[in-house]
């Protein structure tokens, strides 16, 4: 996702007009710390608050900003000099280089980006097991019931989207899908899947 992200950003950035658009200023520091920066395509494509993205060799990055410049004013300078804030520090895990919450915005919380994601995706399985455990009791209470298939839709209703899940005791139609989608109020009628129990 992120290689893909970042393809259609330097697609962006070749149909600059601007230098300053396409530029991207690396900063070497001491302790082996490579930094690069980036008008982000925001600023010169909707004129933007003059913002960067910072990226950290290893991974992961931030975004400044600097609401008192502008973008056709800008220099390789102010660049520069928003990344000077950029303050580098020992990952609380590991030790490997990761942004000091204390001088940039992000939510890695003085994690590198390996680490963060690790623990994320931790997280995210945990969440995901007690989920499982939850589902796999309502399908073994419906299934005594009588019931066959599970349905676990979106229901996308102009607002919060939310999941859902309903039974039915035969196979369900397409047409018996979109009944049901409809009286919650969903907008978007295919966003679901049929799970056999």
């Amino acid at each position: 996702m992120n290689k893909e992200i970042d393809d259609l950003r330097d697609a962006l950035r070749a149909t600059a007009t601007s230098d300053l658009a396409r530029k991207v200023v690396t900063q070497e520091r001491e302790g082996g710390i490579h930094l690069s920066g980036e008008v982000s395509p925001c600023v010169w494509m909707y004129n933007s608050p003059f913002q960067i993205k910072v990226t950290l060799a290893g991974g992961g990055h931030c975004h400044l900003i600097d609401k008192s410049i502008q973008f056709l004013t800008a220099t390789t300078k102010d660049i520069e000099a928003l990344m000077s804030k950029v303050q580098i520090k020992a990952c609380s895990h590991c030790g490997a280089h990761a942004f000091d919450p204390e001088t940039v915005d992000t939510n890695r919380a003085g994690l590198c980006e390996p680490c963060f994601m690790a623990d994320l995706n931790s997280t995210y399985q945990k969440e995901k097991a007690k989920d499982d455990r939850r589902i796999e009791r309502l399908n073994a209470r419906y299934k005594a019931k009588g019931y066959t298939h599970r349905v676990d839709a979106w229901v996308h209703a102009g607002g919060d989207d939310k999941q859902v899940s309903f039974y039915f005791k035969a196979e369900p139609t397409k047409d018996a899908i979109t009944r049901e989608l409809t009286k919650l109020g969903s907008r978007v009628l295919d966003d679901y899947s049929v799970h056999a129990l």
